[in-house]
């Protein structure tokens, strides 16, 4: 059997807009308790070049990424049992991000969040009654046997949002047995307008957490 080529993806990040900060000046809230905060900060769309290298071998690759930092004392809240989180950049210039934050009875919570980044940067902060989320099929793990959302609804009324998020794949969980020990789902997926609603397109990345056994990461 013929060695696999090691593979290495060299890219320059230049940022296209300014860093937003999420919730109240970076300071993201999870959940009453003191400790359930973290600083929260991104670069919502940055301008990706650089090269693909598979064994002697490279192509040039351009495209588009997204940064995240958040940093801070890792708690959530004693009933949180998880959380969706999305990150959308649309065809149109603006990038959305949203959080559902879910309860023991696996509804959203209070301080679920988002915010709306506007094509020149400009951020507006999106609070729980500012959008909705549906999850419209769902996907169940060969191995962990967690059942995950697989399809979503997003609307954000006043930003004139209607958006379908699909999985490029449905298989998109992450069971880290050799690093972290946690089980959960992470992966791309593309952006569809709902017919009639005049949204753009775009392309997202979602995490899920909580899907697969206990703990709010997932399987330990």
């Amino acid at each position: 059997m013929r060695p696999t080529a090691t593979k290495t993806l060299t890219l320059l990040l230049t940022p296209l807009k300014p860093p937003v900060l999420h919730g109240e000046n970076g300071l993201s809230r999870k959940a009453p308790e003191p400790d359930a905060v973290s600083r929260y900060v991104s670069f919502t769309r940055l301008k990706a070049e650089g090269w693909l290298t598979r064994g002697q071998t490279a192509h040039a690759v351009t495209g588009t990424a997204w940064m995240d930092h958040e940093w801070g004392s890792g708690a959530i809240g004693k009933g949180t049992t998880g959380w969706d989180w999305f990150s959308v950049q649309l065809e149109d210039g603006r990038d959305l991000m949203l959080y559902l934050l879910r309860g023991p009875d696996g509804t959203r919570t209070l301080h679920s969040s988002g915010t709306l980044v506007e094509k020149e940067g400009r951020s507006t902060p999106l609070a729980p009654t500012d959008f909705t989320v549906e999850v419209t099929s769902r996907w169940t793990s060969p191995r962990s046997k967690g059942v995950y959302p697989a399809r979503w609804i997003l609307r954000v009324p006043k930003a004139n949002l209607a958006l379908e998020v699909v999985p490029l794949l449905p298989d998109q969980e992450l069971v880290t047995d050799r690093s972290t020990r946690v089980t959960y789902w992470e992966g791309a997926c593309a952006v569809r307008p709902l017919p009639g609603s005049g949204s753009p397109a775009g392309n997202a990345y979602v995490e899920l957490t909580g899907y697969a056994g206990k703990g709010a990461l997932g399987l330990f």
